[in-house]
């Protein structure tokens, strides 16, 4: 039994954080490109072909890692024994809660909070995503909670 799926690949849904992703890498890039430099000047090497293929080997990397998390698959989902979200890069990031692990849920104005028996709490961060998506999500898990008797909390904005 699936009691929900939501797939996140779109890309508008996750536009902002692919470009933030991709600014950080080009600064690395473009700081390894300086180091380079400095390292070749400093040894008085006269490689200029040994700069332009390690330039262009950092170039390939990062149009490599551009093309990986574009296409990476980003979800949330929730059957019967757990819920699993993913919504990082790497394939070993996706986090699977089980249902009866969970005391209590905790819905915030941009994250879910899941408490679980143990003490500990897992945070599901959503403030990347468009509101739509954040309100359609906490209904999705609200709903899951209620169908498997798991009390649910609502946080609200502070007004000061």
């Amino acid at each position: 039994m699936e009691l929900f799926h939501i797939k996140l690949n779109e890309f508008p849904y996750r536009k902002s954080k692919f470009f933030r992703l991709l600014i950080v890498a080009a600064i690395i890039l473009a700081l390894l490109a300086i180091l380079t430099i400095l390292i070749f000047v400093n040894r008085q090497e006269k490689g200029f072909v040994g700069i332009i293929l390690i330039w262009v080997s950092y170039f390939l990397v990062y149009l490599y890692w551009a093309w990986y998390s574009f296409r990476v698959k980003l979800y949330i989902h929730a059957d019967e024994f757990a819920i699993k979200f993913k919504f990082g890069m790497v394939p070993s990031l996706s986090q699977v809660i089980l249902w009866e692990t969970i005391e209590k849920v905790r819905l915030g104005p941009t994250y879910i909070a899941f408490y679980k028996k143990t003490g500990r709490r897992k945070v599901a961060k959503l403030g990347w995503l468009p509101y739509s998506k954040v309100v359609e999500i906490k209904d999705k898990v609200a709903n899951a909670c209620r169908i498997k008797h798991i009390p649910v909390e609502v946080a609200d904005f502070t007004h000061y």
